[in-house]
């Protein structure tokens, strides 16, 4: 099972992940090189030693950039929310996958990729309880969540199944409601403060009222509430994995400002 990673580029300037976290490599120490955590300006720069970073290399905790952009944006969402999140089922299942994983990464290099080592991993684990829980996977499929979970520097929150793919496909909401949302989002959660999402919630609910009031729209939904925290942490975390919150000059067209 070839694992397809990119090797690190070193240069300064460049972004790595180490332990699944963004870095921006800030060039040589006497010692190493200094990485600065690139989600958090406030952050401290990282000094690691040459010997430390080859370690990491080979252990595939200091990979490249380009390896985390192949993750699929449903799984880049679930690494920015906390596991208790999930339901138990989800991690139930999570849990079963990653007992698969680890047989797969506990053999010798060589025999990662070979479906006549493999196979055998995956019997064994398939009968013990926990193996059980979830149906044994093919060769394919074991090292499609292997890859996965190695890409991301072995979070286990690689391997919650994903089911943005089931149910309904139409929007739960209408394209306004959204926009309030977003609204909300910028004006509490995206900026100097980063409120939290309980008060971004509260903040959504409002402005949604308040459209409504305005414009005699119908509430969305059902519920006295009209919107759940759910959408809220969706929204906020598709926007998380994007490149960048949107600028001033988007914040300037809404309406709102930082602080």
């Amino acid at each position: 099972m070839t694992v397809r990673l990119a090797p690190p580029r070193m240069a300064p300037g460049s972004t790595v992940l180490i332990y699944g976290r963004r870095h921006t490599v800030q060039g040589f120490t006497r010692t190493g090189r200094s990485f600065l955590p690139a989600d958090d300006s406030e952050a401290e720069p990282v000094e690691i030693t040459f010997d430390r970073q080859i370690e990491l290399i080979r252990q595939l905790k200091l990979t490249s950039d380009i390896s985390y952009q192949t993750i699929p944006d449903s799984v880049r969402i679930n690494l920015t929310r906390d596991l208790s999140v999930f339901g138990d089922v989800a991690r139930m299942e999570a849990t079963a996958r990653f007992a698969y994983c680890r047989a797969i990464h506990e053999l010798p290099w060589a025999h990662r990729d070979k479906s006549a080592h493999v196979g055998p991993a995956l019997a064994r684990v398939a009968e013990t309880e926990i193996g059980k829980t979830i149906a044994q996977p093919s060769f394919r499929l074991a090292r499609e969540w292997y890859n996965r979970w190695v890409g991301c520097a072995f979070d286990i929150r690689a391997l919650i199944p994903s089911t943005s793919k089931r149910g309904n496909k139409e929007a739960r909401y209408d394209d306004w409601v959204y926009a309030e949302i977003d609204k909300a989002i910028l004006e509490v959660h995206a900026n100097c403060t980063r409120g939290s999402i309980s008060q971004t919630l509260k903040r959504a609910r409002q402005l949604v009222r308040l459209k409504v009031d305005k414009e005699g729209r119908k509430l969305p939904g059902k519920s006295k509430h009209i919107l759940g925290r759910g959408v809220v942490e969706d929204r906020i975390a598709k926007w998380a994995i994007m490149s960048s919150w949107p600028d001033n000059g988007m914040k300037r067209r809404l309406g709102v400002s930082c602080g």
